[in-house]
């Protein structure tokens, strides 16, 4: 498989490229040893990026100077070789470097000369070749001048010798001459008009004064070299080529922006102060600025292609003048060095090889699973409801065999790649999620509990098998979806895990014809978060969580579960007076929200505000807690009810119970039953008249503590022989290896 490494430059590069006139861009050699990598070359600018759908107009050679332009994923390393300016660019340039999993080599290309010469005068080896440096200010400039007779004042951020002067004294007189690179203007300053100049240039901000350095010189043409450092397939920093540069006569720069030229190094050479032969100097130089790319990429990760302006002095001494992040190449051209113009394109293509190649999803090492969750909630140590705490519990077992990509609203875990949307709005996240599908091209793509995307990732990934897992009917069935476009879902899965055997059966009964693609994996419960009430540990924590809430010497039943009307909290309240009459000492603790993660006063809210205060006392409502935080609540109680009149399709409130140790008193509906065994495990009630019912089942074990110990016993049992997480994704495990094992028999 073939994998494409992104060019990116700007439009006008790319216009010019492609029309054969550019100077220092090749795309003919970008593509050259890009291939010889393996590899693909695409070349695109900013404003061809799309990021809703994670997509870039690209072109792609099609034959000798000849490129078509494709829309395509967007590559997951490029080589970036643009400065963005205007805030647009800026804005979009931000957006690709915080992508996920991508890698935008040499994004940080504009080398700061203060921050350059603060990096490297750390290292006591480059301090000797590094020229003295300050910020400029009046004070600065008047002690370097007396110091080192001229100076150099340059921006920090500036380059092609952009804002560059010199300052040189005139003879016998308190004066000095402000020179330009090209030397066409020159101003003579006394002292007084010297340090009003530098206080007025010193408040446009970003500016330094630098000693002087005396250049080798041929026919009074100053020379220094450009040195392109490149890092290599291994990730080494190694020199590409050395070339010279000529300034003009008696100038004041090298570079060819202000009329240099450049040179081979070998026919200057001889004319460099000091009697060092050219082998010696090229070891010398190589030795030096291999260092100082060492030092300022450990500082400045990311950095992969530099350009450093080298100076040998006239007494053959070395100095790094200046460091280039965006070595544009145009050097080694002009001065017809062929082989070493050549690898100033091979390097880049050779790192970019390697750093795909460290990427999980190029390589990887355990089979690949993309995770698409439904976005509208987030998968984190303490956010969202059951769907996503299955996420989260799943994973790290997962992980131990699988590579995952998880994608969506906002996700935080250690164990798997994390791939978060920016967006809300499902279809615009389902679009930039497809978007990293197409990216990271997994075996595997897993949809969580949201049918309706099915179809469009089918589309975009005909080729990938999908499991879709269903939580509940609440998104398989109008208004969400109707039941033909449903069908359409189920049909283009390659498999569909249900969490019951409930939802299997209603599955089958729509479906009759697709029912060998369901398979039911219940969910689980972590059992050391969930340690149940007998351990002393626990006993001690439970004493004292039950004195810090007033519940000493009560009975405590405990509710967990959002504060909506499927979930049947009221009839739980209508029962605690029945409750009261035999067991006075009856505490209620309520522990949930109206919303996931945040309460809101909704009309139902409020309705079960009023029977809490009609109550007058002995009712706890705890609106939002951390699901971190949830075993404390479990611990400290006696029964927990839930008492559903929806058709719960699992209730995972139940197991996380049960793995407690405590008596669960619930709802025979949904699939419910197949979790709490009636009579074994926990008490289950009908519907009809489900207030005096859950009152009686209440009743009942508080007047028969055993009872209540041999459930509580049993509970725990059934969910470490049935429900915990190390079991559900041992079987999502086998449903995946089915399906690659499948898809490799296809196409083998």
């Amino acid at each position: 498989m073939t994998h494409d490494v992104g060019i990116l430059v700007s439009r006008y590069i790319l216009r010019d490229c492609l029309l054969g006139k550019c100077p220092y861009e090749s795309f003919a050699l970008y593509d050259r040893f890009a291939r010889r990598e393996g590899l693909r070359a695409v070349f695109f600018s900013l404003e061809d990026i799309a990021f809703d759908d994670l997509s870039v107009r690209a072109h792609i050679r099609k034959g000798p100077g000849c490129y078509q332009v494709r829309r395509i994923p967007l590559p997951t390393v490029i080589h970036n070789r643009v400065r963005p300016i205007l805030r647009d660019a800026q804005r979009r340039f931000f957006r690709l470097r915080v992508l996920p999993y991508t890698q935008l080599f040499n994004a940080n290309n504009r080398m700061d000369k203060w921050q350059m010469y603060r990096c490297l005068k750390n290292d006591p080896v480059l301090v000797p070749h590094l020229p003295e440096t300050a910020w400029l200010s009046t004070e600065t400039t008047m002690s370097f001048l007396k110091k080192h007779g001229s100076i150099y004042i340059k921006p920090t951020n500036k380059s092609l010798a952009i804002g560059l002067l010199r300052l040189d004294p005139l003879k016998h007189e308190e004066k000095w001459v402000a020179s330009t690179p090209r030397r066409d203007r020159e101003v003579v300053y006394s002292q007084p008009e010297l340090k009003a100049y530098v206080r007025r240039l010193s408040r446009e901000g970003k500016i330094i004064v630098q000693q002087p350095i005396f250049l080798s010189r041929v026919d009074e043409r100053p020379v220094d070299l450009r040195v392109a450092v490149q890092r290599d397939r291994q990730g080494k920093w190694q020199v590409s080529g050395i070339v010279a540069r000529v300034g003009p006569s008696n100038g004041i720069s090298t570079n060819v922006a202000v009329g240099g030229r450049a040179v081979p190094l070998s026919s200057v050479s001889s004319q460099f102060g000091g009697s060092t032969a050219l082998p010696e100097l090229k070891e010398q130089i190589e030795r030096i600025v291999l260092r100082a790319a060492e030092r300022l990429s450990e500082k400045m990760p990311g950095l992969a292609d530099l350009g450093f302006d080298v100076g040998v002095d006239q007494k053959g001494h070395l100095w790094i003048i200046e460091v280039n992040g965006r070595d544009l190449r145009i050097t080694f051209r002009q001065a017809k060095e062929w082989e070493d113009w050549k690898e100033t394109f091979a390097k880049p293509m050779e790192y970019a090889g390697r750093l795909l190649r460290q990427q999980p999803h190029v390589q990887p090492s355990k089979p690949t699973v993309a995770w698409l969750t439904s976005g509208s909630l987030p998968v984190t140590p303490d956010g969202g409801g059951s769907v996503e705490t299955c996420v989260r519990e799943i994973l790290p077992h997962l992980a131990e065999t699988h590579q995952v990509y998880l994608i969506g609203k906002s996700v935080r875990t250690e164990h798997a790649l994390h791939v978060a949307c920016r967006t809300d709005q499902p279809q615009r996240y389902l679009k930039e999620a497809i978007g990293h599908l197409r990216r990271l091209r997994p075996q595997v793509i897993h949809i969580d509990n949201r049918p309706a995307f099915v179809r469009q990732v089918r589309v975009a990934c005909p080729h990938t098998p999908i499991t879709l897992y269903l939580h509940s009917k609440t998104y398989a069935k109008p208004p969400m979806m109707d039941k033909d476009s449903l069908r359409e879902s189920i049909r283009l899965s390659d498999r569909v895990m249900t969490n019951s055997n409930f939802m299997a059966h209603w599955l089958d009964r729509l479906f009759p014809r697709l029912a060998d693609k369901v398979t039911v994996v219940p969910l689980g419960v972590n059992l050391e978060r969930f340690p149940p009430i007998g351990d002393p540990d626990v006993l001690r924590q439970r004493i004292e969580r039950r004195q810090d809430m007033g519940l000493e010497n009560k009975k405590v039943i405990l509710y967990v579960g959002r504060v909506i009307e499927q979930k049947g909290l009221g009839y739980l309240l209508r029962a605690l007076p029945t409750i009261r009459q035999k067991h006075p000492d009856t505490a209620l603790v309520i522990v949930g929200s109206s919303r996931y993660g945040r309460h809101v006063e909704t009309s139902y809210a409020k309705e079960i505000q009023k029977q809490i205060h009609s109550l007058k006392e002995g009712v706890h409502w705890i609106s939002h807690v951390p699901h971190t935080e949830v075993p404390r609540y479990y611990q400290m109680a006696d029964i927990l009810v839930t008492p559903s009149i929806g058709h719960e399709a699992f209730c995972l409130v139940n197991v996380e119970g049960m793995a407690t140790g405590l008596p669960v008193v619930s709802v025979k509906t949904g699939g419910i039953p197949e979790v709490v065994e009636n009579g074994v495990s926990g008490v289950l009630v009908t519907k009809d008249y489900l207030a005096k019912r859950l009152a009686r089942a209440c009743i009942d074990l508080f007047d028969h503590p055993q009872k209540m110990k041999e459930l509580s016993l049993a509970a725990r049992k059934r969910v470490e022989t049935h429900y915990r997480w190390e079991l559900v994704a041992e079987r999502f495990r086998d449903v995946y290896q089915q399906l690659m094992q499948t898809t490799v028999n296809a196409t083998g």
